[in-house]
């Protein structure tokens, strides 16, 4: 597995040994079956483990949560993070259908602190946005605003805005509030 060759590269076997604990040690470095592997419980003694060991790294070490999970990018930020699924689902256990076959963008199922793990590949750069108290707004080209309603599965109409004398539409739910955490991040 990558992330034992990255490890051992890194830290001798003694280091490891202390920073891991014997149990952990043993069942992660001697263990047949890369199921055993808790990437929560290393990133938990091994703080850099995310500037170490990349998505695509995770997806090759392990293939079982490919075939289980549809959302591959959230389960890695979610162990990553050092923590359980369990612990990420005890949150709100509704957004785990969706883990299995993928985000609905105008969802209300998922509670606020999970938006940091939630991976969610979209572009927004095209657009203007503004931010009201229950969705978001963007404002932009017609047919570019179409493409991203077809890829999000965005049930809401594209309108046109007077004031603004352009496109939009009104989005709401776990997209919208994605989009406002990411933008709030940033400033």
């Amino acid at each position: 597995m990558i992330i034992y060759d990255k490890l051992k590269e890194l830290y001798s076997s003694e280091e490891l040994k202390s920073k891991l604990g014997d149990y952990v040690y043993y069942y992660c470095f001697f263990s047949n079956n890369e199921e055993d592997v808790k990437l929560g419980k290393l990133a938990n003694s091994i703080p850099d483990l995310r500037n170490i060991y990349s998505f695509e790294e995770f997806v090759s070490d392990f293939p079982h949560f490919a075939l289980k999970y549809k959302e591959l990018k959230t389960i890695y930020n979610i162990l990553i993070s050092g923590k359980k699924l369990s612990e990420f689902l005890n949150l709100h256990r509704e957004i785990l259908k969706q883990l299995y076959y993928g985000f609905y963008s105008e969802s209300k199922s998922f509670v606020y602190e999970q938006l940091k793990y939630i991976s969610i590949d979209y572009d927004i750069s095209k657009f203007e946005y503004s931010f009201f108290k229950r969705h978001i707004e963007l404002y932009g080209d017609k047919n570019e605003l179409i493409k991203f309603k077809e890829k999000h599965k965005i049930d809401q109409k594209i309108l046109w805005e007077f004031q603004k004398e352009t496109w939009h539409i009104a989005i709401a739910g776990l997209l919208a509030e994605k989009i406002r955490c990411d933008k709030m991040k940033e400033k």
